[in-house]
């Protein structure tokens, strides 16, 4: 670290140096030169993409300077939509106006891809008041019938009825999460969605007094080949503890077993002791990880 912060002294415009610099400091928030260097010198690097997460809380002083830099390149580089993207990202846990107006230039300049009405329903969804949530519905919609991918066409497919589940559409979701399990496999690729496709008709068999149909979905939500997020960040808990208020220990129990074969967690040993002592576990971000409730 040392060493780079030498050679850049000798080469102050050194884009390696720089992202190499940029990460550490970011992690460690600290001081941003790296990160305003690369505004004004290659706003499309992908280093902001990712590194642009960690500012959200920077002090109002760095926020104005971070401000003029992007406004300055979005009035002097209009079209260069890597930019643009990535100021919309930087601003749109501060500015929900400027951040969705971004968005909406980057889906202007790029028609066909379904990256920016997703990300425009992304905020919709998490800003709008219940009576605006059919925007955020709207525009998967649109993103869904852009992409041209088969696989990413699924993923969007997947949040689209999640969001129609969390805004009250569950008649739709309920078919799109149907018309996905019909045409999933056992591969890990549909790991994620036949897990939160049941756990979703679970809910929807709950609310309809219909306890044997929850149980059924909640096992099969069990018997998910695995995803990324699921054996990193574990298993979707919402129905569960639906279930634990109905009294139905064993089955989630159950679940537990068939969940510990993809997800080697303490946790899991953790609320089986408290459940088999007539608890019901506070099941933490496990209740919001699979996005069929709000945050």
């Amino acid at each position: 670290l040392f060493r780079s912060e030498k050679l850049l002294v000798e080469d102050p415009d050194e884009p390696f140096l720089r992202a190499t610099l940029c990460w550490f400091y970011c992690r460690q928030e600290e001081h941003w030169e790296d990160i305003l260097w690369h505004i004004r010198k290659c706003p499309e690097s992908p280093i902001l993409d990712s590194v642009l997460t960690y500012a959200r809380s920077v002090p109002e002083p760095l926020y104005y300077e971070l401000l003029k830099a992007w406004a300055h390149q979005i009035r002097s580089q209009p079209e260069n939509i890597h930019a643009l993207s990535n100021a919309a990202r930087q601003f749109k846990d501060r500015d929900f106006t400027l951040s969705f107006l971004l968005y909406q230039r980057c889906s202007l300049l790029d028609p066909s891809s379904s990256e920016w009405p997703m990300a425009l329903a992304e905020m919709v969804d998490n800003h709008a008041d219940q009576e605006q949530s059919f925007k955020a519905i709207e525009l998967m919609q649109i993103a869904y019938e852009r992409e041209q991918d088969v696989d990413r066409k699924r993923h969007i497919k997947l949040d689209w009825l999640k969001c129609c589940f969390r805004n009250g559409q569950k008649e739709r979701a309920e078919k799109m999460a149907w018309d996905l399990l019909r045409s999933s496999s056992s591969a890990i690729e549909h790991g994620l969605e036949l897990h939160e496709c049941n756990l979703l008709l679970g809910h929807l068999a709950l609310d309809k007094d219909d306890l044997q149909g929850a149980r059924t979905h909640l096992l099969a939500a069990a018997r998910t080949p695995g995803a990324p997020t699921i054996c990193s960040f574990g298993p979707g808990m919402c129905l569960a503890y639906r279930l634990l208020q109905h009294r139905e220990r064993s089955v989630v129990l159950e679940y537990f077993e068939m969940c510990a074969k993809s997800w080697d967690d303490p946790r899991l040993e953790c609320w089986t002791a408290e459940i088999q002592v007539g608890g019901i576990p506070d099941f933490g971000a496990n209740m919001v990880y699979c996005g069929l409730l709000r945050r």
